[in-house]
């Protein structure tokens, strides 16, 4: 196998100061979704909006939603290969009709797709047989050939507009409804993969939660999701019920934003799925916290140790929404907030240490919200190797979304002098890498003539790499890069 090389992501120049010079980290658009033609509705051949679904990942191969567009404007399913080739649209969704909005397959999917076998999982918001339209469960072979509705929900008594993933255990799916139910505050619910046996697990009260957008995490036999809104002070709940139904449990109850800051401590609006790893549950919440842009939290699984790791403010990200743990480090995206106001690719270790904001997303042309990377990223990443892959809502050429790989790499982050040493800081590696330091008298030069001065295997994200005898009054400017073997 070729080793993979880094490009080069920063240099440092040791002289009269150290003067550091970031270059940005390699983002691809694999799929730019095309524009949006006509109205009521608007159609494109591709479909549009990806909303707060990501991909899921399986043998080289991205499968995902869009909420709106494609032929019949009412969403599509999609897949391609991950360097953005072959994308195909698996299914689009049918307009609804009459006064009880129906059809026959739903309409407006919002949440993204579970794989088993070659068959593909999801929910739309709305459409399906109900009088209503309130939503189903869908089924489509990863070929495209084959289209069955699962269930259409009736709000009373099982729940309506289900969103967020599905998640199949022991050949059952489980999943939420936004509202609906006998509380009409969303429901639990579980279905075999053919529709039988449809349960409703729990039906929320306002005091366990209202509005639970997300779907839900398995940890030892029991789930766990977010409700955005209600529980005791109205901020949202993360709450645990078992896979049958019994012990269901609230495990924080997110405390109310106060003053004109609308400030808290914890932070409120739990959106995005809860990640789970080595016992504690790792999430966001969207609003709150000390700067009112969000906190990204960890708790055990019985509910105690509440600790926020992290509290957005703006700069670094607004709105944080998907995460995904691999290695000991989270990697998340917010929808708003960085340089731009368009959005962030962020990461920190599971102990709340060396947070980092690797990509910023691009600027956007406001009259037509195009760019290049894609705006508002939303949905949770999904990683093969070293490539994490996701989704943006608005933005890319057509302003109705991207999908996008995002290649991650280790990144310098401060250098020094100790003595005649130099020692790097940097942060962005994933455990296992070998890591050269590459050493050049010019910035310009290509990469393959920089002089290797030192090796180093990374045992975690963030890392420290000691060069001896490169520091000297008398030295010429240097600059360092770092490569990955």
């Amino acid at each position: 196998m070729r080793p993979f090389q880094a490009p080069l992501l920063l240099a440092a120049a040791l002289l009269a100061g150290n003067v550091l010079k970031l270059h940005a980290q390699p983002l691809t658009v694999l799929h730019n979704f095309s524009e949006l033609q006509g109205s009521s509705p608007s159609t494109n051949w591709d479909g549009a909006q990806p909303y707060h679904t990501g991909v899921t990942l399986s043998g080289h191969r991205l499968y995902g939603t869009t909420y709106c567009g494609g032929p019949n404007g009412s969403g599509t399913a999609f897949s391609l290969s991950t360097d953005g080739n072959d994308f195909t649209v698996l299914h689009a969704f049918s307009n609804s009709q009459g006064s009880a909005y129906t059809n026959a397959d739903g309409e407006y999917p919002q949440g993204g797709l579970v794989l088993a076998g070659d068959t593909l999982y999801g929910t739309t918001l709305n459409g399906g047989t109900q009088s209503g339209g309130y939503g189903v469960v869908f089924a489509v072979s990863t070929n495209g050939a084959a289209f069955a509705t699962l269930h259409s929900f009736d709000s009373v008594s099982d729940g309506r507009n289900p969103a967020g993933p599905l998640l199949l255990v022991d050949n059952r799916l489980y999943g939420i409804a936004e509202v609906g139910g006998t509380g009409d505050n969303g429901t639990v619910f579980a279905l075999n993969p053919d529709g039988s046996e449809f349960t409703v697990l729990h039906a929320l009260t306002n005091l366990e939660g209202d509005l639970p957008y997300a779907g839900l995490t398995l940890s030892d036999g029991t789930l766990y999701g977010t409700a955005n809104y209600g529980g005791a002070q109205g901020g949202g709940t993360v709450f645990a019920v078992k896979t049958n139904g019994e012990a269901f449990t609230i495990l924080h109850n997110f405390s109310s934003a106060a003053g004109p800051a609308y400030t808290n401590a914890d932070g409120i609006y739990p959106e995005g799925r809860l990640a789970v790893a080595d016992g504690r549950l790792y999430g966001t919440a969207t609003e709150g916290g000390p700067y009112r842009r969000g906190t990204l939290f960890s708790m055990s699984t019985n509910g105690a140790d509440f600790n926020v790791l992290h509290a957005f403010s703006g700069e670094d990200g607004d709105y944080p929404l998907g995460l995904l743990i691999s290695g000991g480090v989270v990697y998340g995206v917010t929808e708003a907030g960085g340089a731009n106001d368009t959005g962030t690719l962020f990461s920190i270790n599971t102990n709340g240490s060396d947070f980092a904001v690797p990509r910023h997303f691009d600027p956007v042309n406001y009259s037509y919200y195009t760019n290049y990377s894609g705006v508002n990223p939303e949905g949770d990443l999904v990683m093969e190797g070293r490539t994490l892959y996701g989704t943006t809502e608005y933005g890319g050429a057509g302003g109705n979304g991207t999908v996008f790989s995002f290649t991650l790499a280790p990144r310098i982050l401060s250098l020094n002098v100790d003595g005649g040493d130099v020692v790097i800081h940097g942060s962005n590696a994933l455990a296992g890498d070998t890591c050269v330091v590459l050493r050049s008298a010019d910035l310009a030069a290509p990469i393959s003539s920089w002089t290797p001065v030192a090796t180093n295997v990374l045992s975690a994200s963030s890392f420290t790499i000691v060069v001896p005898n490169e520091a000297g009054a008398s030295f010429p400017q240097r600059f360092y890069a770092l490569q990955v073997r």
